[in-house]
């Protein structure tokens, strides 16, 4: 049999219904049929696909969101301190 490619106006908009099933809402307008050229998508038979995402590159870069969070955190804390010092400080006199 074919598979039906389609893509939609909106396709933010779409609904999922079940696992895999995605269905078209007023929002995303209607479901047009893709046309033949090369940036359709391709499907071959008896081939498998590969993942197109680096595990190790993904885990290096939230390694680093993750320092850059802790250096963020840290700042807000040390400001908290400063500013609570400042206002101790600042009924004393």
């Amino acid at each position: 049999d074919r598979l039906k490619i389609v893509d939609f106006q909106f396709p933010r908009e779409i609904k999922k219904q079940g696992s895999s099933l995605w269905k078209e809402t007023p929002d995303s307008g209607p479901a047009t049929v893709m046309e033949l050229d090369k940036n359709r998508p391709k499907v071959l038979q008896g081939f498998l696909e590969a993942s197109n995402v680096s595990a190790v590159r993904e885990m290096v870069d939230m390694i680093e969101v993750n320092r850059a969070y802790e250096a963020n955190q840290k700042v807000i804390q040390t400001q908290d301190g400063l500013l609570a010092k400042l206002i101790n400080e600042a009924v004393r006199v």
